[in-house]
């Protein structure tokens, strides 16, 4: 992914980029300071993981085990992967559920499983890296 973001950014000849990666997006824009430093300009990271960090390797266990829980108690897996059980993370996550549930036009497709696997084992991978020099595993 970071290859295929690095050629979209000179293909459309920009020299310098700020980057903004959220979850999974996180891990790419690292992977894009690391190979390319030269285009970056600054990045912001929310709710990522660095390269190498320890409990990114442990996500496809404590995933599947949500989503299964999630499934046999009828509840949506984003209320226990992403909030809290106290009074306000479950307000949060109702609130959450239903702002998505209100764009009606052109939304992307559903996830299938072969790409939740394809996820999961990328993060997996990343969290058994070695922290690169341009890794904030130390931050």
């Amino acid at each position: 992914m970071a290859a295929d973001a690095v050629a979209v950014i000179r293909t459309l000849g920009l020299e310098r980029v700020d980057l903004f990666g959220l979850s999974m997006g996180g891990m790419v824009a690292q992977s894009i300071l690391g190979h390319a430093p030269n285009l970056v300009d600054r990045m912001i990271l929310a709710g990522s993981g660095p390269e190498g960090g320890p409990s990114l390797t442990t996500m496809t266990g404590v995933t599947i085990r949500a989503t299964a829980r999630a499934i046999a108690t009828g509840t949506d897996p984003k209320r226990l992967l992403f909030f809290t059980r106290s009074p306000l993370g479950r307000s949060a996550a109702t609130s959450y559920l239903r702002l998505l549930k209100e764009r009606t036009a052109e939304r992307d497709a559903a996830v299938t499983p072969a790409v939740f696997r394809a996820l999961l084992g990328a993060v997996e991978h990343w969290g058994h890296q070695t922290a690169s020099p341009t890794s904030f595993a130390g931050s």
